[in-house]
């Protein structure tokens, strides 16, 4: 089980989760977790974990982190899920442990993860009136290749727009 310490900081003024050197806006549920488990701790006493990361739903259904009843009483369902995570949901200090089964550079992860994110974003707004997957094949490439350079030298990861 790869184990990943992920850091809620300060960063100028704005709440952000760092994994090593890398500073990022949003952590996902995905489908690479699943049968994994998340631990939120704060000085060293855990808060609340997950009973699993598992696929949840019926319409739209998707990768969920299960059962982070303590934490986040407002969820109100049976089940308590959570899709994503962002830093403004903790306080400064506070130290997320993921566990998965997937090895391998978590900041790399996300930097690619952000990079397809932005380039699909991008590639769909630009056409607003829908775009057909063959077009969406021929933009996509080109595209991601330059979200790609973007990602591998930014300071922090977005996968949000940054609100001022």
């Amino acid at each position: 089980m790869n184990q990943i310490e992920i850091h809620v900081v300060d960063h100028d003024g704005e709440k952000l989760f760092k994994t090593g050197e890398l500073l990022f806006d949003q952590m996902l549920a995905e489908k690479e977790f699943e049968g994994g488990k998340l631990t939120i701790t704060r000085s060293g006493q855990i808060l609340d974990e997950t009973e699993e990361i598992s696929y949840y739903g019926t319409h739209g259904a998707t990768t969920c982190f299960v059962g982070l009843r303590k934490f986040f009483p407002e969820n109100n369902f049976e089940v308590h899920t959570k899709a994503s995570l962002v830093p403004d949901e903790f306080k400064v200090g506070d130290v997320l442990i993921l566990e998965i089964n997937q090895e391998g550079d978590y900041a790399q992860h996300l930097r690619t993860l952000s990079a397809f994110h932005s380039a699909l974003i991008g590639t769909l707004s630009e056409n607003p009136d829908g775009i057909t997957l063959g077009e969406l094949d021929k933009k996509l490439p080109s595209v991601l290749k330059e979200e790609m350079q973007t990602t591998k030298r930014a300071e922090i990861v977005r996968f949000l727009p940054k609100i001022e």
